[in-house]
């Protein structure tokens, strides 16, 4: 009888010795330049410049967060006016005749950074020709 007792002890005490670090929802996460408008995410071309200024639309609205530097959890969803690497105020336009597209406006640059449609993302190249958009040498 003696015998189970020490055993009985001797697992609660090796049962309590147990050690599992706190499970953390923080880690590092590799972003894609997007912007989230309603309920819409658009990705961003860096393969072409905006030829025309005239297809820039009206001002749609702000960024409203930036998620790169301040969000750490990768279960976090993405909200509207969320963009990965453009500060809270930052302009966003519609582009004229194409829905799917969306302008970001940047005062420090002289080009337009064009974003597109998640669902539309495989016709980039006649979206490119169709909207004036010069492509860039890769």
């Amino acid at each position: 009888m003696r015998k189970y007792v020490l055993l009985t002890m001797l697992f609660f005490l090796l049962a309590g010795c147990r050690s599992e670090a706190p499970v953390s929802r923080q880690s590092a996460i590799d972003w894609i330049d997007f912007v989230k408008w309603t309920g819409v995410e658009y990705h961003g071309i860096h393969t072409g410049i905006l030829v025309d200024e005239s297809a820039i639309g009206e001002k749609i609205g702000n960024v409203t967060f930036m998620v790169a530097g301040h969000v750490t959890d990768p279960a976090y969803k993405t909200k509207n006016g969320d963009a990965t690497f453009y500060e809270k105020g930052t302009k966003l336009y519609a582009v004229k005749k194409h829905p799917e597209l969306l302008a970001v406006k940047m005062d420090m640059r002289s080009t337009d950074i064009i974003f597109i449609s998640q669902q539309k993302q495989q016709s980039t190249n006649g979206i490119l020709r169709m909207c004036r958009l010069k492509r860039l040498r890769e």
